[in-house]
């Protein structure tokens, strides 16, 4: 069935902010919501569901100009983000509600 759309964005933090104005639901990625799942304050309509651009959980790219000269700040933030990365991306240790999936989010 398709959607019938009042708002078209292609921004996500204007549909998240419409959908916590009570204007309907929107897709979003979970680490976007993550807050809000995890305070029971939204729920995740379609836990079974998984929805990604990619087969990974989490994907972080980092785009610099040139390998011959990395700037020691680059590396080290590079460093930062894989050790951050290293045991999945860290918006999903906090506990989820309903399980698996990227959230729908509607109000508890």
């Amino acid at each position: 069935m398709p959607p019938r759309t009042r708002v078209a964005a292609a921004g996500g933090l204007l549909l998240k902010r419409l959908a916590l104005d009570g204007a309907g639901l929107t897709l979003l990625p979970r680490w976007m919501c993550a807050e809000e799942l995890a305070a029971g304050t939204r729920v995740d309509l379609f836990p079974a569901y998984d929805v990604t651009a990619t087969e990974f959980d989490a994907t972080v790219s980092v785009v610099y100009p040139s390998r011959s000269f990395l700037p020691a700040k680059v590396r080290v933030f590079v460093d930062h983000l894989a050790e951050l990365f290293k045991n999945g991306p860290p918006w999903e240790s906090a506990p989820r509600q309903g399980g698996g999936g990227r959230p729908g989010i509607t109000r508890k």
